[in-house]
């Protein structure tokens, strides 16, 4: 084979193999090129190290699209480094999304003014990880709006956009960095002395304790409890419980009595009935004729005083007299019938 011959097969095979690039090319990608699928950025504050272009978005767990560009937002939007104030190094996710995938509808319904009502109900984009490969993919679903605050920025999207929250790795990372800060910040050989100095002071504290003397007393209250009659007091115990059951069904019996149960009712009526009385004007005139009468039998007894003192005394006089008449009477019975008394009778003579 000539020379000629070998760069003339070399040629057509190159060409056949470009040929047959560019035929491939066009099959497999005549669709993303010439198709107007809607295209959905987000910005994140955060890295997002495992994403990479043509990672999977999904929507609750459903592929809905891939990840068509990744960057910064200063490059698309300069406006975002014009002010020092809004210079934000966040990173612009592009996302080219699958209509076809979220129903029949979702060409007519995909628009920023039906993402923002989803927005303002906690739809979020943020990155999750894909098992333990370190590969991350975009996951689309609803958050607590509390939870996800939406960046600052000061320019329009160009294209459809729905904020980001952060990730969950992103939030572990914090937390643990959290963590460390505070460990960080904590005095360990402090706290490790003064554990010693405790431990120090509890075996200062039990060696200073009489624990013989302590079990010798326990051994005796041992003794005396085991010396005990309990079975007396078991019974006594339970007679006792049997007592406070039977007086607590007389209690329940009492309180169900109806008479009881009618007993504050009737005490109303009572209460209803005396302040009905005492409201009464004729009882509050009975009251006043029955102080004057009073005062009136008080002012008679005053009066009366001195005359009953008089009677009295007068009673007192005569009485003493009749004591002093029956004294002489006891001492002369004769002086009852005569005013004098009988001669004395004169003794006869031999």
């Amino acid at each position: 084979m000539t020379p000629r011959q070998s760069h003339i097969r070399l040629g057509l095979f190159v060409t056949l193999a470009v040929a047959l690039t560019l035929v491939l090319l066009i099959a497999f990608g005549a669709g993303r090129w010439f198709s107007n699928a809607p295209v959905l950025e987000t910005y994140f504050n955060e890295s997002v190290k495992g994403l990479d272009v043509g990672s999977s978005v999904r929507y609750r767990g459903v592929a809905i699209g891939e990840v068509s560009k990744i960057g910064f937002t200063a490059v698309k939007y300069p406006e975002a480094a014009a002010d020092s104030s809004w210079r934000q190094h966040y990173v612009l996710i592009e996302m080219r999304l699958r209509p076809e995938t979220l129903g029949p509808r979702a060409d007519a319904t995909l628009n920023q003014a039906a993402l923002d009502q989803e927005i303002a109900r906690g739809l979020r984009v943020r990155i999750a990880p894909q098992g333990l490969t370190g590969a991350n993919y975009i996951e689309i679903d609803y958050v607590e709006g509390g939870q996800s605050p939406i960046l600052p920025i000061n320019w329009k999207p160009a294209a459809l956009y729905v904020p980001s929250a952060r990730s969950t790795v992103g939030q572990l990372l914090n937390a643990t960095q959290s963590i460390a800060d505070k460990l960080a910040k904590l005095d360990l050989q402090s706290v490790v002395d003064k554990v010693a100095q405790a431990a120090d002071t509890v075996d200062s504290k039990l060696n200073a304790m009489p624990l013989e003397e302590i079990g010798r007393n326990a051994q005796k209250a041992s003794e005396q409890l085991a010396a005990m009659q309990l079975k007396p007091i078991g019974d006594e115990t339970l007679a006792l419980v049997r007592e406070l059951r039977q007086n607590n069904s007389r209690l329940g019996a009492l309180l169900a009595d109806p008479a009881l149960a009618s007993a504050p009712a009737e005490l109303q009526a009572t209460l209803k009935s005396a302040n009905t009385l005492l409201a009464n004007p004729a009882w509050h005139q009975s009251l006043d004729r029955l102080n004057h009468s009073l005062g009136e039998i008080d002012r008679l007894l005053l009066d009366r005083n001195a005359l009953l003192g008089h009677t009295l005394d007068n009673l007192y006089s005569g009485s003493s007299e009749l004591d002093a008449l029956l004294r002489d009477i006891r001492a002369n019975p004769s002086s009852l019938l005569f005013s004098e008394p009988p001669p004395a009778y004169p003794l006869p003579q031999r």
